[in-house]
Parts: structure tokens; sequence; C-alpha cells
């Protein structure tokens, strides 16, 4: 028990008194960084309970859905490496309070806008703010928090970002009935408010990182680019980012963006129904993640348990989309174990952690490569997200329009048809992983500044 107290316990910073109190603010800055996870994830898959709205409000279709999803993971894979830079270089008080003031500008254009082009530019600012928020959590656990819990800890913020962003959703769904979508949304931009009040009012003298992983925290421009240089080249590097994306494309698509429509023209569940069966999926995440994390930790087996878990889940899912008359209670079952075998995606993360020990030691260079990874993740989802809205459009002709609206209608059949690709995402994923190096890498490139 001791152990795993110590384990969970902030670095000793000695330089600064008291250090119960320092604690305190540690824990309360990892709690917001955690929250703010939860709200970007929210206002991230929010498009899949509008589909009706925004089709209604921006006279567009499947493409032009998909492009709202798009427009945000643009701006979030354009800030990724200067997110990992800022705060490599800056810390986390006034970059992550930027970016919080960032992701609540973002929401005010894309919720007060009528013009398809505001809305996207409006999701493209949100996304470039939340892009700080995953990079931000991934550097403070390792500057502040003993290494060997550092794939715990990431899980333990998915696992609440998750949850409530899911739960969020199916409050948001009801909320609607009573007021505006554009209120509902608006009305997150107040939490992302209330959290950058709360980070603000930490006192920068507890946000300093112990003074052993303080050498040359402020990188030059030059050398970030020659660092970023020798990272590009490690190739396992950009392997391990492929095969997060390859696992989380899934969800991404269920819930991020076509998920709740197909299940209501499929299964004919409403809206309020196919919100609470993804926040099942959500809710699987939010369980498996720590749950994949803590027999890692035991076992020292993650290549094989995601081998195991991705083909077992491309099983599922496969099955899954060829039914046609299943409850809501089987869907959202379904859903839960799909989600809980999809989060041994976050074992990627060991990996990430083995391969850049096994190249760097510098606290100071995992912000640029847990970016680059993420960048890697979230730009083959990004990408895969507009191919998928593309076939939607081609298999749906435009061929039946709304008789209220006159707009294209997005029938369960076609998305079907394009669900059925994929489970060879999971497939492909689990045969890439057994190429990651299961022990720590021996450096064969060392980084500048070392």
């Amino acid at each position: 028990m001791k152990d795993i107290k110590k384990l969970f316990t902030p670095l000793s910073n000695s330089n600064y008194e008291p250090q119960k109190k320092s604690n305190f603010y540690i824990y309360f800055v990892f709690l917001i960084l955690s929250i703010f996870y939860a709200y970007e994830f929210f206002l991230r898959i929010s498009p899949s309970v509008l589909v009706g709205s925004l089709l209604h409000q921006y006279h567009t279709d499947a493409f032009g859905i998909a492009s709202f999803s798009s427009a945000y993971f643009a701006g979030y894979l354009l800030m990724q490496l200067p997110a990992g830079f800022l705060l490599d270089s800056y810390g986390f008080k006034k970059v992550i309070s930027l970016a919080l003031l960032t992701c609540i500008l973002g929401t005010l254009i894309f919720t007060l806008s009528h013009h398809l082009i505001l809305g996207l530019f409006g999701r493209f600012i949100l996304g470039c703010g939340s892009a700080f928020a995953f990079i931000g959590a991934i550097c403070f656990i390792r500057n502040f928090f003993h290494e060997n819990a550092f794939a715990i800890l990431i899980s333990l913020v998915i696992s609440v970002g998750t949850i409530a962003g899911a739960v969020g959703q199916v409050f948001a769904v009801n909320i609607i009935h009573y007021l505006s979508w554009h209120l509902t949304i608006d009305g997150m931009a107040t939490w992302g408010l209330i959290l950058t009040v709360g980070i603000i009012f930490v006192p920068s003298v507890y946000l300093v990182k112990p003074s052993r992983h303080r050498k040359k925290l402020k990188m030059a421009l030059p050398l970030f680019f020659k660092n970023l240089f020798k990272l590009v080249q490690i190739k396992s590097l950009w392997l391990n980012g492929l095969i997060g994306g390859l696992l989380y494309l899934p969800t991404s698509v269920i819930a991020a963006t076509w998920g709740v429509e197909f299940f209501k023209d499929t299964f004919h569940e409403n809206t309020n129904s196919g919100s609470i069966a993804i926040t099942t999926l959500f809710m699987g995440w939010a369980v498996g993640g720590p749950v994949f994390s803590l027999l890692a930790a035991r076992f020292k087996l993650e290549k094989y348990l995601i081998f195991i878990s991705a083909l077992t889940a491309a099983v599922l899912i496969l099955i899954l989309f060829s039914e046609k008359n299943i409850s809501i209670f089987i869907l959202s079952g379904t859903l839960f174990i799909f989600g809980f075998l999809s989060s041994s995606q976050i074992l990627i993360w060991r990996f990430f952690s083995k391969i850049i020990h096994g190249y760097s030691r510098e606290k100071n260079l995992i912000g640029l490569a847990s970016a680059l990874t993420n960048l890697t993740i979230m730009l083959f989802i990004t990408l895969a997200d507009l191919i998928i809205g593309a076939l939607i459009n081609f298999l749906s002709h435009h061929g039946v329009h709304s008789d209220l609206y006159g707009l294209y209608s997005i029938s369960g059949a076609d998305l079907r048809l394009v669900f059925y690709l994929l489970p060879g995402s999971m497939i492909l994923a689990s045969f890439l992983v057994l190429l990651l190096p299961q022990a720590v890498l021996v450096p064969k490139i060392k980084l500048i500044g070392e």
C-alpha cells in the first residue's frame, strides 16, 4: 500500500515549502487538466448529436458534416508541435490558460455563425485550443509524477475525460429539447472560463518543475527544429502513432460523427437512446483503460494485450453491423464491450514511454515527442474522417431529399456499408503492433542538448 501511495505522490521539490501545500496544488492542476480533457472531448464529439441541426442550419450534406470534424482536427493537428514546444519551454500556467480561452472563442464562433465557412473556422479555432489538453496532461504527469505512474495516470485522465464528456453529451441531448443547441453548446464555454480562472489562481511557485528536471527548460527555436528532425527519424515512433490511429478510428467514426444517425436509422432508436448507447461505448473505454494499464504493468505483455483485444473488437463490431433488429440493451452492452476492448489503445503510451526513454532521458523533450505521436494519431483520424464522409456521399447519390428542408438524407444502409471497413482498421493494428519493441530501445540517435 505504501508503494502505491509513493508511486502517485508528486516528485519532491525541495526548493519550495511546505511540500504538502505544493502537492495539493499539483493534484489540483492535474484535476483541472483532466477536466480540460473532458471539456475538449465533449466539444469534439458534439456534432454527433447535432447532425440534423447542422444539416438544417448550414444546408450541407454528409461531406459538410464530416468537414466539421475535419476542421476541428485540422486546428488540432496544426497546433500539436507548437503545443509541445510551448509546454516544454514556458510551462503550464500561461500556456493552458491561453488554450482554454482559445477553446471558448472557437465555441462562440461555431454556435453564433450561420455560414458554413464561419462554422468551420470556429471548429478550427476550437481544435487549436484543444490541442493543448492531452499534451498538457502528458507533460504534466511526466514532469511531476514518478515515471512508473505515467501510463496509469494517463489512463485515468482518459477515463475521467470520456466519462464526463459522454455523460455530458447525454445531458446535452435532453437540454436541447428545452433550449436551442446554440445555448447548450455556449453554456459549455462557461466551464472553460471556470477552468481558466482556476489555473490562473494557482501560485506559479508551485508549478516550477522539480530541480532535477529543470536543465535547459527553455528550448531555443533552432534547437526545437534540430530535435524535431532527430525525432522524425525514429521509425518506431511513427509506427506507434499509426497503430494508435488505427485502434481509435472505429471509436471516432461511431462516437464522434455517424454513430447516433446509424443507430437511429438501423435500430429505430431516437437521438436520446442513440446518445446513451454511445455513452456506454465511452464507459467501456473508461473502465478498460486503467485495467489494461494495470495488466500491462503487471505482466509486461503490451503487444499481446493489444493483439487479442483488437481482433476480438473487430469481430464484435462486424457482428453488430450485420444485425438489424436488436434492443437498446444489447446494443449498449455490445458497445460497452467494444469500448473496453478498444481501450487497449492506451498501451501505445507505454510503448511511447519505452521508445522515447531509449533515445532521450531529457524531460524537456517529452512535450515535443508526445506531440509528434499524437499528431500522427490525429492526422490519420482526420484523413480517414474525410474519406469516410466522401464515401457516404458517394453511396447516398444525393437521391433522397427531405420534404421539409430539401436537404440530402443519409440512410443507415449507406452508413452500414462504410462501417464494414472499420473492423479492418482494428485487424491491421493488431498485426502491426507485433512489430513494436517489447523492451526499452538502445538509443541510435543522440538528441541535441543531451
